[in-house]
């Protein structure tokens, strides 16, 4: 994090020890969310998991129902964390383009109005829905091969899976789909407008290499850039 006008001055907020890897991170104005999901060094290297640090004053947030667990006594502890996993294989490829270990978080979102925290997991085919104060797990949704994860400003939730770009609605008492998108390349990110729930934002690589802008019904609003993206000027 840094002050405005001193970006020069920077200080990590996730105060990040050698033995783990952080790969994502969300915030509701309130809490930033950390997934350690990239794997860390020795004993880090298999284990993945998400804590979360007040904004206020930068100190843990205590999860009512959590995990406090130390990857190395040396190191520090982790006193409030959830989606805690020490089963990976300590491999780092699913899928091109994307690093994380086998049970790490892929893709992560946090309403801001709301009380939930999405956490996708590729290896798992799924999306566990916590609650973003107790950490508790209030469900979950199958998705084949998911990645990344954006929350609209409305509370519903965008989600890569297997080159799709779907929305799910309802999701604090049983999630539908309300919209799938098609047609990409390679979707590589994807973010919506906190204010405007009819904008959502796609980053496609692969042989597209562009930006579009889609409604939440689906339907495409502009592109920028031109297929096949700029060749290098030498």
């Amino acid at each position: 994090w840094f002050k405005q006008g001193n970006s020069h001055f920077q200080t990590s907020f996730g105060r990040a020890d050698t033995y783990t890897a952080i790969g994502l991170i969300c915030t509701d104005g309130k809490r930033l969310y950390i997934a350690d999901n990239e794997g860390g060094y020795h004993e880090g290297g298999n284990i993945s998991f998400v804590y979360a640090v007040n904004l206020s004053d930068k100190t843990d947030f205590h999860f009512s129902e959590n995990h406090p667990f130390s990857i190395n006594y040396r190191e520090r502890l982790y006193e409030s964390v959830i989606d805690f996993d020490n089963t990976s294989i300590p491999i780092k490829s699913f899928p091109p383009s994307h690093t994380f270990i086998q049970h790490g978080a892929s893709g992560m979102a946090v309403q801001k109005q709301g009380s939930l925290l999405a956490i996708a997991h590729f290896n798992k085919d799924s999306i566990l829905i916590y609650n973003k104060i107790s950490g508790h797990l209030e469900r979950e949704i199958s998705a084949r091969n998911v990645t990344l994860l954006a929350m609209s400003a409305n509370n519903d939730l965008w989600a890569v899976a297997n080159g799709k770009v779907i929305c799910y609605t309802h999701l604090s008492t049983r999630p539908v789909i309300k919209t799938q998108i098609t047609g990409f390349s390679n979707p590589l990110a994807i973010a919506t407008d906190p204010m405007d729930e009819n904008q959502l934002i796609v980053a496609d690589g692969g042989d597209s290499q562009q930006i579009k802008a889609f409604t939440k019904n689906g339907i495409l609003l502009w592109t920028l850039g031109t297929k096949g993206g700029y060749s290098g000027h030498g």
